[in-house]
């Protein structure tokens, strides 16, 4: 059974950035497995997230070595349209991230 994230040789920079955020980042990811993301602000945590879900490479652009493979799509040739229906992301703050259209074509959470 393959893994059902594998990132193999990752290296990502956005654009401008003096360094990698991530340099030859290599890992495996099992149906399954239960992966907490934590550490201090600016470690990166929102930029492996980017690298699963495809908005890296296809939004943010910069520097992108390697490979993501999510469920057996790679995130060069897939990206978050076609990821959609195996990757999600809620952030810490849900209420912040999500916008929905109401009457009048004003934006916001229905109460």
């Amino acid at each position: 059974m393959s893994p059902l994230i594998t990132l193999s040789g990752v290296t990502y920079a956005y654009p401008l950035a003096e360094r990698p955020v991530f340099r030859d980042l290599s890992l495996q990811i099992e149906e399954g497995e239960f992966l907490l993301v934590v550490g201090e602000s600016g470690s990166g945590k929102s930029t492996f997230l980017r690298l699963l879900n495809g908005l890296i490479p296809h939004f943010y652009g910069g520097l992108f070595r390697g490979n993501v493979i999510v469920a057996g799509r790679n995130t060069r040739t897939h990206g978050p349209r076609a990821l959609s229906d195996v990757v999600g992301v809620v952030f810490q703050d849900p209420e912040a991230q999500f916008v929905v259209e109401r009457g009048g074509g004003r934006c916001g959470l229905r109460p």
